[in-house]
């Protein structure tokens, strides 16, 4: 029983180490491709390429999808400074109901399929 223990530990423990040799860092970019455009029949070199690019625009990008969280946040503390206390009251009353009502409801859920492969 415990020969079964240590070959299951060491079939684990060669398979984690092989893993970590398969995925060393070889230099080159890695992502995914937008969408279809792996159905076009890139090339390695055109694949590599993309990702190059993609990976150049990334923080970029992070940082920009940052920046408009951001204002959408500063423009909507702005937007509410307007509003009374009443108005406020009532605004989150009716955000709340409108939050239960998006939840799927069990009626709303997609009727179950019979199995019909018993059939006699």
């Amino acid at each position: 029983m415990n020969i079964y223990r240590i070959s299951a530990l060491a079939v684990m423990v060669a398979s984690v180490g092989l893993g970590a040799i398969l995925a060393q860092d070889t230099g080159k970019a890695k992502g995914r491709l937008p969408a279809n455009y792996g159905k076009i029949g890139l090339t390695d070199e055109q694949k590599q390429s993309i990702y190059d690019i993609m990976a150049k625009y990334k923080k970029e990008s992070d940082d920009l999808d940052k920046k408009v969280k951001d204002l959408n946040t500063k423009r909507k503390g702005e937007i509410d400074m307007v509003l009374n206390e009443d108005q406020k009251k009532a605004l989150k009353k009716l955000t709340e109901s409108n939050k239960k009502s998006e939840e799927p409801k069990k009626s709303d859920e997609a009727p179950k399929k019979k199995d019909n492969s018993k059939k006699n």
